[in-house]
């Protein structure tokens, strides 16, 4: 067996994408960005994939290439087409064993059909990690071993996750949010500032905001400028913008391609009902504009870790947000 090739599955999206920024973490701090490879389902190219993998020159050079999508992930919409991934998946696994120890190959697929000789090829040769969705009581375990300093105790973690769900982006926006508090004030997080703090108007402004991105820019400007004004944390709209765009861009995915019912979507993405029924409302006009929404997720992104590498300073975050909303 390999241990030099993995594959990441699992519905977990939120801890699979922390072991991925890990990984690169890591790995970029020891052998450097420029050795790391990733092809996404938009760009895949076997070809170049097959290259990058099994390419070297008279000295071995230490890489880490990601996959995207295979194999075929069933979650999604995944641009790869099947003759793509069958002409990859039959060179892959003819040179399976060439690879060298110093290429370390992560495919990533959230929902691989376990039925075909690839997935079955995979499974016998190399490591598989399943991230998959926690339930509320592990949810609440989860916060009580990182947050527990946020919060008077154990009940009022459990009443947070009623409220926000056991959305791990939601839960970590949130959860900023609640940190932020208790680091101005003083004060650890009570069942009253649950109520006060979470769930509230930063995230009606985020999907009005988004709502309005595609109507009246305009609006959506206004929103932005109307929160600036009322003392709202730059960081914590950032990332409320990124979570509504994130949670959009899934439920557009969901409902186009599994299943339109409000309490399915809910229950297999872990999201808050609330959430859901909004966001339903206007979703044909949301998928009408899909790729813009794509657009700007990966903006807001890019604008995080810019700030968060310290090229951009937190009192520019509104000026860069206004940038993003007026050139989509």
């Amino acid at each position: 067996m390999k241990k030099n090739i993995q594959l990441f599955t699992g519905d977990e999206s939120y801890f699979l994408n922390k072991e991925i920024d890990k990984r690169k973490q890591g790995f970029a701090n020891k052998h450097g960005k420029e050795n790391i490879f990733q092809f996404k389902s938009d760009e895949f190219d076997s070809d170049e994939i097959i290259n990058t993998i099994f390419s070297g020159g008279l000295f071995s050079q230490k890489k880490l290439v990601f996959i995207y999508g295979v194999p075929k992930d069933s979650f999604g919409s995944n641009k790869i087409t099947s003759k793509k991934i069958s002409d990859f998946e039959e060179v892959f696994q003819n040179k399976f064993y060439e690879i060298d120890d110093d290429v370390f190959v992560v495919f990533v697929s959230l929902q691989p059909d376990k039925r075909t000789k690839f997935y079955k090829f995979l499974k016998n040769n190399i490591s598989i990690k399943s991230f998959n969705k926690m339930k509320e009581k592990d949810v609440v375990n989860f916060i009580k071993d990182n947050y527990m300093d946020v919060f008077e105790s154990e009940k009022e973690i459990i009443e947070f996750v009623e409220i926000v769900g056991v959305d791990m982006y939601m839960i970590e926006n949130e959860i900023k949010k609640l940190k932020s508090y208790v680091k101005n004030n003083n004060k650890k997080i009570d069942s009253m500032l649950i109520r006060e703090i979470c769930f509230a108007g930063g995230h009606i402004n985020s999907f009005l905001i988004l709502d309005h991105l595609f109507s009246d820019k305009n609006k959506a400007l206004n929103l932005l400028e109307k929160s600036q004004k009322d003392g709202a944390d730059s960081m914590q709209i950032l990332g409320m913008l990124a979570w509504s765009a994130r949670v959009s861009i899934y439920i557009i995915d969901y409902y186009n391609n599994v299943s339109s019912s409000s309490k399915d979507i809910a229950s297999s993405l872990s999201l808050h009902p609330f959430v859901v029924s909004k966001t339903l409302k206007h979703i044909q006009k949301l998928s009408k504009n899909y790729q813009s929404i794509k657009t700007f997720f990966h903006s807001i992104v890019i604008l995080d870790k810019t700030i968060k590498n310290g090229n951009i300073s937190q009192d520019l975050i509104w000026l860069n947000l206004k940038k993003i909303i007026t050139k989509i």
